[in-house]
């Protein structure tokens, strides 16, 4: 497990705890296969110093607040050795930089069109296929959030996006509730562009580890090294299910044509 007293690095260098596992921030990105490298960390550190905390508060919501984790205090920050959560990588950098400098970051990232058909799948399967999924791609408020440059979403959201991006997940956790028998009642959401994506093309700079789904082996090896996480490394749950109506190729053609900005991204997050 971790101890504490860890002391900084010299530039370019991720920072250890007493020569133990690297305190990591890990900035979820949904879809992309995050949760197998998750479920294979948490073990290396106590409980008491994770993020979001098991017991007490809401699990679920302070995984995908942005504001939440931005504003973590900084007696409890201090303590904190693991983060995983699925908010904006600005969310993440604000606290590393205001009270957790300790702590390294990294990323994993999948081809655009595959997670936003995945994450299509998942929450029509949510919704138990009440919904077809041009019908879903049909409701603006989760097109643009979930279906259409999410990557683009997470990696380039600044502050004033945070209120949305926790609004959007507040919804997501009730979202049959909300949907009823077809009434729309989800918040609007601002469609992200390029301003988005700079800013998200600036800030991969400040992560410490970025990897891509189909290269895991390497991304987990370089966290091997730098993070001391175990070099055992399990394969990438497909969390596909036989029952999912198939995807038509009207319906992979608009996830192309949504994601556009997700493919720059991507592409630079593979060159890193």
């Amino acid at each position: 497990m971790c101890s504490f007293g860890a002391e900084p690095g010299p530039t370019g260098t991720v920072k250890r705890v007493d020569g133990d596992v690297a305190a990591v921030a890990f900035c979820h990105v949904m879809k992309a296969g995050g949760t197998t490298a998750a479920r294979a960390v948490v073990p290396l550190y106590d409980e008491a110093h994770r993020y979001p905390r098991e017991n007490g508060g809401n699990h679920l919501s302070e995984k995908t607040s942005a504001q939440g984790i931005a504003s973590l205090p900084a007696d409890e920050a201090a303590v904190l050795r693991f983060a995983t959560v699925h908010v904006p990588l600005s969310a993440v950098l604000t606290m590393q930089r205001e009270v957790a400098p300790h702590m390294a970051t990294t990323l994993l990232v999948r081809d655009p069109v595959s997670r936003a058909a995945s994450h299509l799948r998942q929450i029509s399967r949510r919704l138990d296929h009440r919904f077809s999924y041009e019908d879903l791609l049909g409701m603006p408020q989760l097109r643009d959030f979930y279906f259409s440059n999410h990557l683009t979403r997470t990696l380039g959201s600044d502050s004033t996006r945070w209120a949305e991006w926790d609004q959007a997940f507040d919804e997501l956790l009730f979202l049959p509730e909300l949907l009823g028998n077809g009434a729309d009642r989800l918040q609007a959401v601002e469609p992200v562009g390029m301003a988005e994506v700079e800013r998200g093309l600036d800030q991969l700079d400040r992560v410490d580890v970025v990897g891509c789904l189909h290269d895991y082996r390497s991304w987990w090896g370089e966290c091997v090294d730098r993070f001391a996480w175990p070099a055992e490394v399990g394969a990438v749950e497909n969390q596909a299910d036989p029952a999912d109506p198939p995807l038509s190729d009207s319906v992979l053609e608009a996830l192309i044509a949504l994601n556009e900005l997700d493919t720059r991204l991507h592409a630079a997050c593979c060159e890193r």
